[in-house]
């Protein structure tokens, strides 16, 4: 009768639905700053993707869509504490502030849980991280120069060169920059006319008229560490009659920029593929979550704590190949 009795308590569970003990697949998190960007709209795109493949549970949280009169920290802080209830394995968080004062308590909270946490882009200033899965800038710069040095000097011995610089306090748009110097030095025949700071297309266009006065329309080629510049470049270039005559560079495949490079306007752009760095921060949680080795790319110092990096793949995007970006400006094709 004991025996009997004890079969049936053992058996309920597996009777009633619901009672499992047992929580089904994988679960991730992720927590983005502002989800209406088209680049985590496309990194939510490449991480569906691949969590469908990977059979992977994914919840997404995007700090943009908070509570009316909630603040972007308290939001954030609240998805992620009611992501770690529901019981995520681990958490992908593009933080809304690099601030330890705002980003500790989170931090301390996934390691109270064990959860690893993925930072995708930015990371919390002196905490550590599991990884950080961000574009590799200085990379991307090195691709804007050689595809400019080479195309420019295929023709010619010297050509005269203009490269647009970040903004004062920009970090990321600074190692762009450091990339495309690295590449222009081992040129002998770019002849470097002018690196200028350029905040807005309005300044570009502004800085690059004065330059192609005082040069006399003699520039063969002009590089901007940002996107978002290039077409005050290129309207400059145009009120100059130099747009056939000049090879145009920049980094980021901004909308507005496409815009140009879809009409025959511009020449080269150098596209983060934001779709497949989203798929390769949900591949590295899920390597967290299953104690795998992860070969990181390098190893960032965050004011002296250290954890590693692994960086996302960018392509050289021209009018050949501009159709690759449909999906993410599908309007331009309208």
């Amino acid at each position: 009768m004991r025996v009997s009795l004890l079969m049936i308590i053992l058996l309920i569970p597996t009777l009633i639905p619901g009672c499992s003990t047992e929580r089904e697949g994988i679960r991730i998190g992720v927590c983005v700053a502002d989800g209406g960007k088209v680049a985590y709209m496309e990194i939510k795109r490449g991480m569906m993707k691949e969590a469908e493949r990977l059979n992977v549970k994914l919840i997404w949280r995007d700090v943009s869509r908070r509570e009316r009169n909630e603040s972007t920290v308290a939001a954030e802080r609240r998805f992620i504490y009611e992501m770690l209830e529901e019981g995520i394995d681990a958490l992908v968080w593009n933080p809304v502030t690099p601030d330890p004062k705002f980003d500790y308590v989170i931090v301390r909270k996934a390691g109270q849980r064990s959860v690893p946490i993925v930072s995708l882009d930015r990371y919390p200033r002196r905490l550590k991280v599991s990884l950080l899965v961000e574009p590799n800038y200085i990379e991307m710069g090195k691709m804007a120069a050689r595809i400019a040095a080479e195309k420019t000097l295929k023709d010619r011995e010297r050509a005269n060169f203009i490269v647009i610089e970040e903004p004062p306090g920009d970090e990321n748009l600074r190692k762009v920059t450091l990339g495309i110097y690295d590449i222009l030095d081992e040129y002998r025949g770019v002849n470097l006319l002018a690196g200028v700071h350029a905040e807005s297309s309005f300044r570009a266009l502004g800085l690059i008229n004065a330059l192609l006065t005082r040069y006399a329309d003699n520039v063969q080629a002009v590089i901007s560490c940002n996107t978002d510049v290039m077409p005050g470049v290129i309207e400059a270039l145009r009120a100059h009659g130099l747009l056939d005559r000049t090879i145009t560079v920049s980094v980021g495949a901004g909308k507005e920029t496409i815009r140009y490079l879809q009409r025959g306007e511009h020449d080269f752009e150098i596209d983060p593929i934001h779709r497949e760095r989203g798929k390769l921060a949900l591949r590295m949680a899920l390597k967290l979550i299953n104690g795998e080795k992860i070969n990181p790319d390098g190893v960032i110092d965050n004011l002296g704590v250290k954890f590693p990096v692994k960086y996302g793949p960018a392509r050289v995007i021209d009018r050949r190949r501009v159709y690759l970006l449909k999906e993410a400006y599908p309007d331009l094709w309208r």
